[in-house]
């Protein structure tokens, strides 16, 4: 792990922190983000994000809901209506390339970084395609997991490369993130809600039950029958979490209006 740290400068001294500013997306005036920053540390980097003060309310004039939901082992990410898939070519090319880099990590470290940027802008193209037809589908409210659970997912993929690791060297965890920043500047509404028994709760009848995934890709109730794609399924879960009243009120965490 890398530590960074600030020491103290003294007195009448500043830290001049070198910025990237944009008209368009900062405004006119400058001076709004200048007391508030995010320090951002990622890999070798430190980020200076400009922020500023404000508040978030509850999007209660955005009621198209679409749920999400987010999975590296199937779809990328997939709606009980589409689904946005990462390159699995890629992917796979990249999976390959990871024994030899834990052999010799000083050998490759330069490629390593490499893949790491191509991911990261291929994410991010997956993120907006997401929105975009979220849009599309004439939705204006997008649920999402509050996404915690992919250090758990001990799967390995036919490569051998386990789905927590991979989840962690691709930062799927920002997807959220990414996600809620694009659909912000889109006029589309971003809630967040918790993962549990998403995946194993019948968006038919609302039974929970492990037995409910018949395998990762299939969901067969035992109380009702019904059955659908796994991800599809949570994906109606996670919307019910902020499209019932009932639920909302007791399990909504986060609203981006």
């Amino acid at each position: 792990m890398r530590l960074y740290e600030f020491k103290d400068l003294g007195r009448n001294k500043q830290l001049f922190v070198p910025i990237k500013y944009n008209r368009k997306y900062h405004g006119k005036n400058l001076e709004e983000f200048a007391k508030t920053y995010i320090v951002q540390f990622q890999n070798d980097k430190v980020r200076f994000i400009l922020s500023k003060e404000g508040s978030r309310n509850i999007a209660t004039n955005k009621k198209n809901y679409i749920g999400a939901d987010v999975n590296l082992k199937h779809n990328l990410i997939a709606t009980k209506d589409f689904q946005i898939d990462i390159d699995r070519q890629m992917l796979k090319c990249f999976q390959e390339f990871l024994p030899k880099y834990d052999k010799n990590k000083e050998k490759h470290e330069k490629k390593y970084k490499i893949w790491l940027r191509r991911f990261d802008k291929h994410l991010k193209r997956k993120c907006s395609e997401f929105v975009d037809e979220c849009i599309k589908q004439g939705k204006d409210h997008i649920v999402l997991e509050d996404i915690q659970a992919f250090g758990r997912m001990f799967a390995k993929d036919e490569v051998g490369t386990k789905y927590s690791r991979l989840s962690r060297i691709l930062h799927l965890n920002d997807l959220k993130n990414i996600i809620i920043s694009i659909a912000n500047k889109k006029d589309i509404a971003v809630s967040l809600v918790p993962s549990h028994y998403t995946s194993q709760q019948c968006s038919k009848c609302g039974y929970i039950s492990r037995d409910n995934r018949m395998s990762q890709e299939k969901f067969v109730c035992m109380n009702c029958g019904h059955s659908d794609n796994a991800d599809q399924n949570a994906s109606i879960n996670i919307a019910s979490r902020v499209s019932s009243n009932v639920l909302r009120e007791s399990l909504l965490k986060e609203v981006y209006p």
